[in-house]
């Protein structure tokens, strides 16, 4: 089942990376500059093409991608124009077929980088965990990502209190092929996680 699901996700992945390649998500004209009108437009077109996610037929496989790829144009003009809830929507869309392609993945950067910047807590969280260079589908393991997941991280738990940021910050900060591990910091965050109630488990509070 995993190496079917990842055979899909990889064939997403093209899909979308040519489609950047040709300017499709850029350049389509958008059917209205208001941002609120373009994220409710995204989000129709999005739950469309996840009703279609089991999909079987070719031509309902062909539907449920040009639904998906009108969603993520419209999002993408929608968060140009400054809408957070757009921008976090555009970026889990691209989802692990980011981590596919290398086109790919900066653009899912870009749009939660922009809600971040906005100082959306939770969009500090989606970058932080995007970035990390930790897991399976984890980022790649520069000190570019490394550095980038623990600032976004760091913004959603000392900015927002977050306490899963508070937890995967602990845990960038403790990995041991982090540049910059910190052990006292991992530490401290882990508590901190767990002062807010975290209930998850990246990290055991006890």
């Amino acid at each position: 089942m995993l190496k079917i699901l990842l055979e899909q996700i990889a064939a997403r992945a093209g899909a979308l990376a040519a489609a950047l390649s040709a300017g499709v998500l850029i350049a389509a004209p958008a059917f209205s500059q208001d941002a609120e009108v373009l994220f409710a437009q995204g989000e129709r077109l999005l739950a469309e093409a996840n009703e279609l996610s089991s999909a079987r037929s070719d031509a309902d496989k062909a539907r449920r991608d040009q639904l998906r790829g009108e969603a993520q144009t419209v999002l993408r003009q929608a968060c140009e124009l400054e809408h957070i809830e757009a921008c976090k929507s555009y970026g889990r869309s691209l989802g692990v077929a980011s981590f596919f392609d290398e086109d790919v993945y900066p653009e899912r950067l870009w749009a939660l980088g922009r809600a971040c910047e906005r100082d959306d807590g939770e969009g500090c969280l989606m970058l932080g965990r995007a970035q990390a260079p930790i897991g399976m589908f984890g980022a790649p393991k520069t000190p570019e990502n490394w550095a980038g997941a623990t600032a976004a991280l760091t913004r959603a738990c000392d900015g927002h209190e977050i306490a899963e940021a508070c937890a995967r910050l602990s845990q960038v900060l403790g990995a041991g092929d982090n540049p910059n591990r910190d052990s006292q910091g991992s530490l401290a965050y882990r508590t901190r996680a767990c002062a807010l109630g975290y209930l998850g488990t990246v990290v055991q509070c006890q």
